[in-house]
C-alpha cells in the first residue's frame, strides 16, 4: 500500500463512525451514494412537557380540582352539601340569641357589654376579653354566601372552612375567658357558647368535604 493510499485510508478510519442506534432509520437504510434528508427533531407539546417536567396533568387544570390529601376525604356534592352549609349558617344565627354568659345572649352583648370598656364587637376588662354576638352574625353572612356559591356551582369550600376555623377560635376564646374569670361569671359558659363551638366544628368538616356539583367525581388526584 502506497503512503498516499495509506494516508487516505487512515484518514477514513480516524473519523468516528456513529452507532446505528443514534442514526436516523432512513439514513441507515438508504442505498449507497444517497443522502437521506435529516429528520426534524420532535418537539414535545406544552401539555406533555408540563406533565413530564412539573407533574401537572390535564386533570389538575380542570375545574373543581382538589389536592390529593383532600380528595381522600368523603365528599358531599351540591346541592346537598350547600343545604348543609346553609343549615350551619341558620344554627349559628339561632345560637346568637341563646345564653352565652350570665343569662346574656350574644345579641345582648352587642348592646350591653360587660367590663369597663366595650364596643359592639367585644368587651374587655383588666383580666380578659369577651367577643359579642356580632362576630357570629358576621360569620352567618359569610357562611350563607358560601352556601349560595355552592348552589351556583361555584367554589365556596375554602370560605366555609375559614369561617368554621374562625368561629371555633372565637367560641373557644370566650369559653376560656369565662372560666378564667369565674369570679365575674360564676355560672360558667352558657349553652350558646358550646353550641357555637360545636357548629363551628361541623362547619370546618363541611368546608373540607363539600364540593360544587360539577367537581363531584372529577376531583381525583393524578
Amino acid at each position: 500500500m502506497t503512503p498516499e493510499e495509506y494516508g487516505s485510508h487512515g484518514e477514513l478510519i480516524a473519523r468516528p463512525i456513529p452507532s446505528e442506534r443514534f442514526m436516523d432509520a432512513s439514513m441507515v437504510e438508504s442505498p449507497p451514494g444517497e443522502v437521506a434528508p435529516a429528520r426534524e427533531p420532535r418537539i414535545p407539546s406544552p401539555a406533555a412537557a408540563g406533565a413530564a417536567g412539573d407533574g401537572i396533568g390535564p386533570r389538575r387544570l380542570r375545574r373543581g380540582y382538589v389536592p390529593p390529601w383532600r380528595a381522600r376525604l368523603p365528599r358531599i356534592a351540591a346541592p346537598t352539601g350547600a343545604m348543609l352549609v346553609m343549615a350551619a349558617a341558620v344554627l349559628t344565627f339561632v345560637d346568637t340569641f341563646m345564653n352565652w354568659v350570665q343569662g346574656s345572649s350574644g345579641w345582648n352583648l352587642i348592646f350591653r357589654p360587660f367590663g369597663t370598656s366595650g364596643t359592639f364587637l367585644f368587651t374587655w376588662w383588666s383580666r380578659g376579653l369577651l367577643f359579642s354576638g356580632f362576630t357570629s352574625l358576621l360569620l352567618v353572612v359569610l357562611v350563607a354566601a358560601s352556601a349560595v356559591m355552592l348552589f351556583a356551582d361555584r367554589k365556596g369550600g375554602n370560605l366555609v372552612l375559614a369561617c368554621g376555623i374562625a368561629g371555633l377560635l372565637l367560641a373557644l376564646l370566650d369559653i376560656v375567658m369565662v372560666y378564667a374569670n369565674s369570679l365575674y361569671f360564676p355560672a360558667g359558659p352558657g349553652p350558646g357558647l358550646w353550641v357555637f363551638a360545636g357548629v363551628s366544628v361541623a362547619t370546618v368538616a363541611l368546608g373540607l368535604t363539600v364540593v360544587p356539583a360539577g367537581a363531584f367525581g372529577e376531583a381525583q388526584p393524578d
